[in-house]
């Protein structure tokens, strides 16, 4: 910020005089202007000389400035002294930012403010940075920048969503332009955990099952824990699906803490015999699965029936067709393909 004074040059001599500012090569010296630095003065006119800090440097100055008198051997030496201090800030959660336990794949949001305690603007930059630097990719501050003024604060969201198995013991620094970087760091820590799902039941009997109709069964997900879960079935091996396919419905979803989801198991039997089909399900995120569900059945083909098992033609006279009605009936949930043929 800009700091304003005022000094007044005044000429007790009876002549008039020139006057000029001595150029002063100091670092702190740089960040003062004055206006005007040169001039002329009647005898006995006073004049008045803005001086201007803009300082991007911190901490104590001890600068003398120097007026040069036309015509006067001896120099105007002009003092300053004082020390330049940054904006003062902090959040309304000293202790930082504790998530506690979180479930893998949810988001989690806290609210803080950040306030501007002292009497100058300030032009801020929140960031979270990993273990090498870079912004963290599981969590979001928003807003991530902006200008605080004098004693006003901002409303801050810090959202995290895990995306592994871990605990978290990071840091939100603070940036100020022009002042420095990671001026104020708030802790945040966060422990991931797995809830533990299970199913209803370990297998499901789906007996004699035709080929190609698919037969559905209800199963019950629960999740006991404290904590909500995503849960996704794990796609059948392309290896399988020649003997029977199945299908979880909802694939996918999201069971609340402390409840439970009921789910459909569609199932289609691919060939002949006895089989058992294992369906996993598993945790959003995780590669392991969390229960299996064994599907038994046996696959077999469509019942055909005759209207009756013999035909009898009696005796018949040669060369003249004779007609017997024969029908059959597909008693099965699927088609049937038939063909018939003497032997």
């Amino acid at each position: 910020s800009e700091h304003k004074y005022e000094v007044v040059l005044e000429n007790h001599g009876d002549i008039d005089c020139e006057y000029s500012l001595a150029p002063n090569p100091s670092l702190f010296a740089s960040r003062f202007s004055f206006a005007p630095n040169a001039g002329h003065l009647r005898s006995r006119q006073q004049q008045v000389v803005e001086v201007r800090l803009c300082s991007d440097l911190l901490g104590e100055l001890n600068e003398t400035f120097v007026w040069r008198l036309h015509g006067q051997p001896d120099p105007l030496p002009l003092q300053i002294k004082g020390r330049v201090v940054g904006p003062t800030f902090n959040f309304d959660l000293p202790d930082g930012v504790h998530y506690g336990h979180v479930s893998l794949g949810f988001l989690y949001t806290r609210t803080l403010n950040l306030s501007n305690t002292s009497e100058i603007p300030m032009r801020f930059r929140l960031r979270v940075p990993n273990e090498v630097g870079e912004p963290h990719d599981e969590f979001e501050v928003l807003p991530s920048q902006g200008i605080l003024l004098p004693h006003g604060s901002v409303q801050v969201k810090l959202s995290f969503i895990s995306t592994k198995v871990a605990k978290y013991n990071l840091s939100m620094l603070v940036d100020v332009e022009a002042v420095g970087d990671s001026l104020l760091t708030l802790p945040i820590t966060a422990e991931c955990i797995v809830p533990a799902i299970e199913a209803s039941a370990d297998a499901l009997e789906y007996n004699d099952t035709f080929i190609g109709y698919t037969y559905e069964q209800s199963v019950t997900i629960i999740n006991p824990s404290h904590l909500p879960a995503k849960y996704e079935m794990i796609d059948e091996s392309p290896m399988l699906k020649a003997i029977g396919e199945y299908e979880l419905v909802p694939p996918r979803g999201q069971i609340e803490a402390k409840s439970s989801i009921e789910c459909q198991v569609k199932f289609t039997a691919g060939r002949l015999g006895p089989m058992i089909l294992p369906l996993y399900v598993r945790i959003v995120g995780l590669e392991e699965a969390s229960f299996c569900i064994e599907l038994n059945a046996k696959g077999i083909g469509p019942y055909v029936n005759l209207s009756q098992p013999r035909v009898d033609w009696g005796k018949s006279q040669v060369l003249t067709d004779i007609v017997r009605p024969l029908t059959l009936t597909n008693d099965s949930l699927v088609p049937a393909v038939c063909k018939a043929f003497l032997r």
